[in-house]
């Protein structure tokens, strides 16, 4: 598994952490939604198991500042509306956006330096799908 995909992982973990809550969605919705990129599509209920606990082992190793910041860099630019776009269905899987979400999505479409079109195009395509 190669940082990039981890950073995608990483990204996403911290979406369904991002309100405190783990909804069974929310980890439903992670676990769907990895399986399907190409990253993890070979990888297996297993393997995308052991690729989290991996992720978020380094996630409590470096903290949550830092462990953002690591994963940023490790997403190129290509994949970052790709990694947007799976941590906005994450976040927003259990049909509730709190206030530590919407935090989390903004600092994160900055971070993958996206603009504000695109996460609303993102946004408004989930909310099509329901």
């Amino acid at each position: 598994m190669d940082a990039e995909a981890e950073g995608v992982a990483g990204l996403a973990l911290l979406a369904m952490h991002a309100d405190g809550v783990l909804a069974p969605q929310e980890d439903e919705a992670l676990r769907a939604r990895l399986l399907q990129h190409p990253f993890f599509s070979h990888t297996g209920e297993e393997g995308l198991g052991r690729v989290l606990a991996k992720v978020e082992a380094r996630a409590l190793a470096l903290g949550p500042e830092r462990f953002f910041a690591e994963c940023l860099a490790a997403v190129r630019p290509a994949l970052r509306l790709t990694a947007y776009r799976i941590a906005a269905e994450i976040a927003l899987a259990d049909g509730h956006v709190v206030p530590e979400e919407v935090e989390y999505l903004a600092a994160l479409r900055k971070g993958l330096s996206l603009s504000r079109e695109d996460a609303a195009a993102v946004h408004k395509a989930l909310a099509r799908r329901g």
